[in-house]
């Protein structure tokens, strides 16, 4: 199983869940620069970009997100509302467990509280139910709301690292969107 059997394209009632393209850069870039000081904490790839990181340096990260869907190493969907990014949902290869796929999910603050990241994430792990049978993501110990999206999500705490608790679903059980 690899990541590029998943959709380019799920939809939801409010959002569109689309295949990062280059020509999304300044749309991403614009997301990121407002999300940076909320994701640097949690993300390694935001670590660098939130010291250095111009709008045009956050806007490559639309081309990278391209290169990684063609070779097929993780799907990663934009979450559009209207001509807006407000975040990103991404199901990764983990390791060479090719029936587990990594989750991760992040939005643009000024859009938090609103359900986008709970209903983005349902459309992707309902995507990711046709094509394997976990999904694990990992949870900084201080993220309190990622960890309690994972929990209204249906993921289970399945241990800890040193830094990150680690929780699990088994989407080929799940419900569609989560119900």
């Amino acid at each position: 199983m690899i990541a590029s059997a998943l959709p380019i394209e799920l939809s939801t009632e409010r959002l569109r869940l689309v295949r990062p393209r280059t020509v999304d850069g300044p749309a991403l870039g614009e997301a990121l620069l407002e999300a940076m000081p909320t994701l640097e904490p949690w993300f390694q790839w935001a670590r660098p970009l939130a010291r250095w990181g111009t709008p045009e340096d956050l806007a490559i990260r639309a081309r990278v997100l391209e290169h990684r869907n063609e070779e097929g190493l993780d799907r990663s969907w934009l979450m559009w509302e209207g001509d807006r990014v407000l975040g990103e949902v991404t199901l990764r290869l983990e390791g060479f467990d090719f029936d587990v796929l990594g989750f991760h999910v992040w939005l643009r603050p000024s859009v938090a509280g609103r359900g986008l990241a709970r209903e983005a994430s349902d459309a992707a792990l309902d995507a990711a139910s046709t094509v394997a049978q976990w999904v694990e993501a990992e949870c900084g110990f201080a993220n309190y709301r990622s960890r309690a999206l994972l929990r209204r999500l249906g993921f289970e705490r399945f241990g800890s690292t040193r830094d990150h608790e680690r929780y699990v679903i088994h989407v080929a059980e799940r419900s569609p969107a989560g119900r």
